[in-house]
């Protein structure tokens, strides 16, 4: 009967090896943040993954004078939105001054272009990079909003109506107090955007200062765990063989029992 027990506990050892091993692959966390270390801040409340860069734009000019020229070349010199009074074809011709390298900020096509060109260049091995979507609610707190979700929710800020800006800016490097676009156009006037002011933590579209020819700043971000690695196959074949050999190590033990 002891040396039974003590099979059936061998048994039991190695099988919880295996799942251990194959579970100690996955990247499980309960944090709503999640620093991936690879200048990416994982949101796994709203499964999207921000650059930790708050104003990447400027940190990658600073380094390439090229990169405007480099960023309306990927796009073909154009952008495409909903046909407004500004480009009445829906076709936005980019020009330089739509970018400002020095302190980072981009008109609406700029931004959009500029998120293009991250896809182009495939930055940090991720080719579905945008601008954050609004949920076309205007005013504050807007919580709805993934920047106002990542403002409230996570970074912990208030609404501040003196305009102090961002006072937990939690692991993002370079968060500016100021105006962030969205990737949300005005339906009613497809010539304005929605926005987020990290300023004061509210949402807003269609004031005659924030058409999309205005210039802010642009976080991009990406949906999913953009730094997810998927687990090698050779893992999970070790994982299959371990238990394999649990299996069969059930099968081919002798019972044994104390008469």
């Amino acid at each position: 009967m002891l040396i039974q027990l003590m099979t059936t506990k061998s048994k039991h050892a190695l099988a919880g090896f295996t799942i251990t091993l194959m579970l100690s692959f996955s990247n499980v966390s309960l944090a709503a943040l999640i620093n991936t270390g690879k200048g990416l801040i994982y949101d796994n409340d709203l499964n999207i993954t921000w650059t930790q860069d708050a104003n990447l734009f400027k940190t990658m000019a600073a380094t390439n004078p090229n990169l405007v020229k480099q960023i309306i070349d990927s796009n073909g010199g154009v952008i495409h939105d909903t046909p407004n009074s500004v480009d009445p074809s829906g076709t936005y011709n980019l020009k330089a001054s739509d970018f400002n390298a020095t302190t980072g900020r981009l008109d609406w096509w700029a931004a959009k272009a500029y998120v293009g060109y991250l896809n182009q260049i495939n930055y940090d091995n991720y080719n579905h990079w945008r601008l954050p979507n609004s949920d076309a609610v205007f005013g504050f707190p807007d919580t709805g909003s993934e920047l106002g979700h990542l403002y409230y929710t996570e970074l912990k800020n208030s609404f501040n109506a003196g305009g102090g800006g961002p006072v937990n800016k939690g692991p993002f490097s370079n968060l500016e107090s100021y105006v962030y676009w969205t990737g949300t156009e005005y339906k009613p006037n497809p010539r304005a955007a929605w926005y987020f002011t990290t300023t004061a933590g509210a949402s807003g579209c269609c004031d005659i200062f924030y058409y999309k020819g205005i210039q802010f700043y642009a976080i991009p971000v990406g949906n999913g765990d953009v730094s997810a690695v998927p687990i090698p196959a050779s893992i999970w074949m070790m994982g299959g063989a371990l238990s394999g050999m649990v299996s069969y190590s059930w099968r081919k033990l002798p019972a044994y029992s104390a008469g």
